[in-house]
């Protein structure tokens, strides 16, 4: 606690240091009250540790203080007397602290009464305030943090984040009637969103009460003209149905409690159950559904779409089919057959979805070739690539890029000694693990309509 009143926000490389400190040293212990039991230690040494262990909760307390402040400064600079810049070079340097990466190692080894002080602290700084929502910004770094909330414990965390900022999103669209349709959008929409699609991002079946909602917020936010706040839309989209059809496992037993390997038993598996794929299925033919059905009336010159209408349309078809690529069949072709046990239904009209994208995309091809469009032409590459690829994403090289970066930094390896492996990095291997298990790639076999797909000629346009 002494150190985190060192923080500077002038100062990021000294604050880098103490986090780092954090880091290293928070990660060898639990941070859980034991000092109940302090009377019955015999050792005085273990009394006074057990003791002073009461201070967990003021600890986790003073450490959001500090990122606050950092969170704070960083907001106060994206602002230029009245012109907003959505994101700093103070931001970016902000990034590298990595003060969600840190705050999610402490709170996978926080007891539920810390936990609580965290996320109570973080709801109250929320409330009504209004961050940037740019990809480098103050904003992000927050929702970052709201995710590393989510992610320990997202039955709690759902229902206090979830609820202010979908009314908040809802309240602006109904003030605002014509909201969609501007391209200049105001920071408190784009923010709320960009907290919505970290915050479902890995919720699984403890998002069900909430997709009412959620999707009331879709369909406004879908329509947006205006760039970050689609994006924002699309990643909502993607995190709700990825996390409806995600598999993971149940038992976490370092969340917050001490414990001996030796008592560990068999891995209970939570797969997708038949309520969650039912409403994945349901979101994959309402919105999926949509664009392929406007994309294809695009294809045949039925409509007209602008580049701006037709690359978000393309955008939405890519996220969704690649959130959903973990359970979605390859079609019935020679030499093609399916790795997976659960698997979403086919549309609405019993056609595999895959097939389905990979059809449309190809139509809306032919006609791209006869124009310059080249953001359509790149997103639309995306989309074959994830349809007839793609079984789920692979969550190992974002970590083996942390790890390097991290095991690189002098100053980490000094603090760590010469034990670099903590218990945090091991925790964080397991929940890797456990993300990738469940979207492993099995060996591709190639169709006659992966021989169609000719990407040759759409580098010629």
């Amino acid at each position: 606690m002494s150190a985190l009143r060192a923080v500077d926000p002038n100062d990021l490389e000294k604050s880098k240091a103490i986090f780092f400190l954090i880091f290293a040293l928070a990660s060898r212990i639990t941070l859980e009250d034991t000092s109940k039991g302090a009377a019955a230690l015999e050792d005085e040494f273990e009394r006074k540790i057990s003791v002073q262990s009461a201070q967990f909760e003021v600890f986790i307390s003073e450490y959001l203080d500090a990122c606050i402040a950092l969170i704070e400064t960083a907001s106060a600079v994206e602002f230029t007397g009245e012109e907003e810049l959505g994101s700093s070079p103070y931001a970016d340097a902000l990034t590298e602290l990595d003060l969600a990466g840190v705050f999610c190692s402490l709170l996978g080894q926080s007891s539920e009464a810390v936990y609580d002080v965290a996320l109570n602290k973080m709801s109250d700084y929320l409330r009504g305030r209004i961050l940037s929502g740019g990809y480098a910004s103050s904003g992000r770094i927050a929702a970052q943090m709201c995710f590393s909330l989510a992610r320990v414990r997202p039955e709690k965390a759902l229902g206090v984040f979830l609820p202010p900022a979908i009314e908040v999103i809802r309240s602006r669209f109904r003030e605002d009637p014509k909201l969609a349709e501007r391209e200049i959008v105001d920071n408190e929409v784009k923010f709320n969103l960009m907290l919505v699609s970290n915050v479902v991002e890995m919720s699984g079946s403890n998002l069900l009460p909430f997709l009412p909602s959620i999707e009331r917020v879709l369909d406004l936010a879908l329509t947006m003209a205006e760039k970050d706040g689609h994006h924002h839309a699309c990643r909502v989209l993607q995190h709700t149905v990825g996390a409806l059809v995600a598999f993971r496992s149940v038992k976490r037993p370092w969340a917050g409690k001490s414990f001996r390997a030796s008592a560990l038993g068999p891995e209970d598996w939570c797969e997708p159950d038949e309520a969650a794929l039912r409403e994945a299925a349901r979101l994959l033919d309402k919105y999926l559904g949509q664009q392929l059905e406007a994309l294809s009336q695009y294809a045949s010159h039925e409509v007209d779409l602008t580049k701006e209408q037709l690359y978000r349309r393309l955008t939405i078809v890519e996220f969704l089919i690649f959130a959903a690529a973990p359970v979605l069949p390859v079609w019935g072709e020679t030499g093609a057959r399916s790795h997976c046990r659960n698997v979403l239904p086919t549309d609405a009209e019993g056609r595999n979805t895959r097939l389905r994208v990979i059809e449309v995309a190809m139509q809306v091809q032919k006609r791209l070739q006869a124009t310059d469009d080249t953001n359509s032409a790149e997103r639309l590459i995306t989309i074959y690539r994830t349809a007839i690829l793609n079984r789920g994403c692979d969550s190992w090289d974002g970590y083996r890029s942390d790890e390097k970066d991290l095991l690189s930094d002098q100053r980490f390896v000094y603090f760590m000694g010469l034990r670099r492996r903590t218990r945090a990095d091991v925790v964080v291997r397991v929940l890797r693990e456990d993300e990738a298990r469940g979207q492993e790639t099995p060996n591709k076999q190639f169709t006659e309509t992966h021989r169609k797909v000719n990407l040759i000629r759409l580098c010629y346009t």
